[in-house]
């Protein structure tokens, strides 16, 4: 049996293709549906435009594929706007796709189980416009927390992190919003961190010329090594960003912040070192929608 998933976030769109259970591929496409959001409250017709054409593009795939089912849902940027609504019916009016909007929780808890499969452990998975930390023992969910904020979001509210001034506001910002995670019971237990910041840091870190997942999948990296690489990321133009670390021109701007605000979390939890994890949400929708999450 061959599934599509496709998740719309604030950042990007992906589709992933899942047979008999094993995620056969992932494709993206950067459209950052979330950018202005924050300003306008609104989705921007740009971005619309470009989400449209990806989605259009992916459903074209499920086709060519022959998926036996296809289903999209939909996260902070779509579920936080206005006119969400109104891109939901474009996009169906456009693709035939049907989207479901999710909930902050609702993301949190499938990122949860498509990354640890059943295990215990706690995942941190930084969007484009919310951050979700949850945490599953002896096999269920023992804490789940979404907080409206992530790299694109920062981006809009703050910079690039790249001056002075644009740091200190991003480190102003991150510090009053991870302080509505209050206590996490993540002690000894080990940390995933899912989505385009940690996968686009660790393949910086590694200095990829071309993004490899088997390589980033399972990496560890440490709280210092974050850290440190944060440092030399807020240091660097997006350019410089782009020519030295090989971070996508897509997400060149908005990269430093989004590490910076992984940085503050691992520092406040005293969370010694992370596990990149390739399998994410997409895993956890699937998981959700074929009866593999009770």
């Amino acid at each position: 049996m061959k599934y599509g998933i496709i998740d719309i976030g604030s950042t990007s769109v992906r589709f992933g293709l899942i047979e008999d259970g094993k995620t056969i591929y992932k494709k993206l496409r950067t459209t950052k549906l979330g950018t202005g959001l924050t300003r306008t409250g609104n989705l921007q017709e740009d971005t619309q435009k470009d989400s449209i054409e990806a989605l259009s593009a992916f459903v074209a795939l499920s086709e060519a594929e022959a998926v036996d089912h296809l289903y999209a849902f939909a996260t902070a940027a779509v579920r936080g706007a206005k006119n969400g609504a109104d891109f939901v019916k474009k996009v169906y009016d456009a693709c035939g796709l049907q989207i479901e909007v999710i909930s902050g929780e609702a993301e949190a808890w499938i990122g949860l189980f498509g990354a640890l499969q059943g295990k215990d452990g706690a995942i941190i998975d930084i969007g484009g416009a919310s951050t979700e930390i949850s945490v599953c023992k002896s096999g269920r969910s023992v804490y789940s927390k979404s907080v409206p904020l992530g790299a694109v979001k920062l981006f809009d509210m703050a910079g690039n992190g790249n001056s002075e001034e644009s740091r200190n506001a991003l480190l102003r910002i991150i510090t009053e919003y991870i302080a509505d995670y209050g206590a996490v019971p993540i002690e000894g237990l080990p940390v995933y961190a899912i989505g385009g910041t940690a996968t686009t840091l660790a393949a910086g870190y590694l200095r990829l010329a071309e993004y490899d997942p088997k390589k980033v999948d399972g990496l560890a990296i440490s709280r210092r090594e974050v850290c440190a690489f944060t440092e030399i990321l807020l240091k660097k133009t997006p350019k410089e960003r782009m020519r030295e670390y090989r971070i996508p021109d897509t997400r060149a701007d908005i990269i430093g912040g989004g590490c910076l605000l992984l940085c503050n979390i691992l520092q406040k939890y005293g969370i010694p070192r992370i596990i990149i994890s390739e399998s994410d949400n997409i895993e956890g929708f699937y998981l959700l929608k074929t009866g593999g999450l009770r």
